[in-house]
């Protein structure tokens, strides 16, 4: 680093900085060296240089051998409050001169980026004498390290203008401002979308909330709130704009559920990549498997419970009664079709958003209609009493079981809303249920085929039925000649 020619000023320095005129710390003279910090004993400090000795006037370099002894660098460059220019060797303060420039901007301790050092931009030396440094003309030598390399960067000096500098964006992209002028400064360099667009344009969320992901660094109001974390040679960023705990696959399915449009923000339209990862990658056919946000727990049809928020009782509405519908028992295991419209894929129009799931009834429940107030399903075939008169069932809490449940029975006595000639059968002859229904019970209470059950149709068989016409409801059962039902 050249920062003057000749012998004459190392001897300069060296006297005057050993000499018995040298003011003490703190007294408002020139700066000295002390931790490894030019201080002037109340100004501001500068960062310590590669090589500064920890106390006093210290020699530059291991302070043994013949390492010659130099006074703080405030001595011939910079001032009191540090040694970076002003002043320039030559005396100069103004920014627009090449010698001073904006080195305080870049040294002084900032509010907006990490703080940078002598050696992030010339050699600096152990030894006034090193060669290099006094002994050949002005200007001095640039010599970037590793910082203004980060991220692949490649930055070049013009003598005017840094180019292709990390500090200034040079990987990134949308920056305004990338080959800044050395001696232009005016503050033009803090405003955000200078160095990277806000937000940069390639593989980079299109999201204006910086603290989404970088909020280690900056606020929701775009504030550097840790300048030592910002151009500081790494890439910062906690949690990745994902909710606290996201590694929990609970976690996952909710917050995608709350607002899947985040989630493309960084994973594209279609969630299969962009500037984030292919959900794909982790989750291979997710779009397609229901389980990935909700099921899971007492079968694999994607019916709660899980809810999408993890919950399990019977008593949430988003749980109610959905294991007992798809689960095969007494009747069919109805399929979500009846009482929703299915999606053929997750990212389907109208399958997810933060409102309960809608309930449109189809097929044997078509007609039907369900209450979000309270959480009743109404004109339900599923739950009538077999003869066109539709029934009510509350979707959460407990079921009160037995056939009574939806239709009068054999097994309590009961027959007066039973179809046709059921009560001459039952009561009048003591027929037991199974003589004319075998194939969907074995006695009076036990349902023993449920997919012959609560299934859209009547089944009229058994040993006893040589044959029913549905259609003219008669039967020409063993027992007697042809008869009309009803």
């Amino acid at each position: 680093m050249k920062y003057a020619s000749g012998m004459a000023l190392v001897l300069a320095l060296m006297l005057t900085g050993c000499g018995s005129d040298e003011p003490a710390a703190g007294d408002g003279g020139d700066a000295r060296v002390t931790d490894g910090v030019v201080a002037d004993g109340g100004g501001d400090g500068l960062p310590p240089r590669d090589g500064a000795a920890p106390d006093g006037d210290a020699a530059i370099g291991d302070g043994g051998g013949d390492a010659a002894p130099i006074p703080p660098c405030s001595r011939c460059h910079g001032g009191v409050a540090n040694a970076a220019p002003p002043l320039s060797l030559s005396g100069l303060t103004a920014t627009t001169e090449r010698g001073v420039g904006a080195h305080q901007s870049h040294l002084r301790t900032s509010t907006w980026h990490a703080q940078i050092l002598c050696s992030d931009c010339h050699v600096v030396p152990k030894n006034v004498t090193d060669p290099g440094h006094i002994d050949s003309a002005l200007p001095a030598e640039l010599t970037f390290s590793a910082r203004a390399k980060s991220d692949g960067a490649q930055p070049t000096w013009d003598g005017l203008t840094c180019a292709g500098a990390y500090c200034h964006g040079a990987t990134l992209s949308g920056g305004t401002y990338n080959v800044p002028i050395w001696t232009l400064v005016d503050g033009s360099q803090v405003v955000c979308g200078t160095c990277h667009g806000l937000p940069p344009t390639k593989n980079h969320p299109n999201n204006t909330n910086c603290s989404m992901c970088h909020g280690a660094v900056v606020d929701a109001n775009r504030k550097i709130i840790n300048p030592a974390l910002h151009i500081d040679g790494k890439v910062d960023a906690t949690g990745g704009g994902h909710p606290t705990g996201w590694a929990a696959g609970l976690v996952h399915g909710s917050a995608f559920y709350q607002d899947p449009n985040s989630c493309k923000q960084c994973h594209g339209a279609t969630l299969d990549g962009d500037s984030a990862k292919s959900c794909n990658t982790c989750h291979p056919g997710w779009r397609t498997n229901c389980v990935f946000c909700h099921g899971g727990t007492d079968n694999q049809t994607g019916a709660p419970p899980a809810a999408v928020d993890g919950k399990v009782a019977t008593t949430v509405p988003a749980v109610g009664r959905h294991t007992s519908h798809v689960t095969a028992g007494s009747h069919p295991a109805y399929d979500c079709t009846v009482c929703h419209v299915k999606p053929t894929d997750a990212l389907s129009p109208g399958h997810i958003d933060p409102s309960p799931g809608d309930v449109v009834f189809h097929g044997q429940a078509a007609g039907a209609s369900y209450n979000t107030s309270t959480y009743t399903c109404s004109n339900v075939s599923c739950h009538g009493n077999g003869r066109g008169s539709n029934g009510s069932a509350l979707w959460v809490g407990s079921l009160s079981g037995g056939c009574s449940a939806c239709h009068d029975a054999a097994s309590d006595g009961s027959s007066m809303t039973l179809s046709g000639r059921h009560r001459k059968h039952i009561v009048g002859e003591g027929i037991g249920c199974a003589t004319c229904h075998n194939c969907v019970v074995s006695n009076n209470t036990t349902i023993s085929n449920g997919a012959n059950h609560v299934n859209g149709s009547i089944q009229v068989c058994g040993p006893a039925i040589n044959s029913y016409n549905p259609v003219t409801s008669s039967c020409s059962p063993a027992c007697h000649g042809s008869e009309r039902w009803f």
